[in-house]
């Protein structure tokens, strides 16, 4: 039985996975080798209310 040829053509697909792979294995790199630093607060002196009265 002959093959009917339709003329289409199948496109190419590329494989994600590897790439989706390799993005979560650089969040996850990052996330655990971040260093995560409490803010902290500055002594600011404040003038006296007495001194401008």
């Amino acid at each position: 039985m002959a093959e009917l040829n339709t003329g289409r053509r199948l496109q190419p697909r590329v494989d994600l996975t590897a790439m989706v792979d390799l993005a979560f294995l650089l969040i996850t790199f990052f996330m655990l080798t971040t260093t995560l630093n409490k803010e902290q607060a500055l002594d600011v002196a404040m003038p006296d209310i007495t001194d401008y009265l």
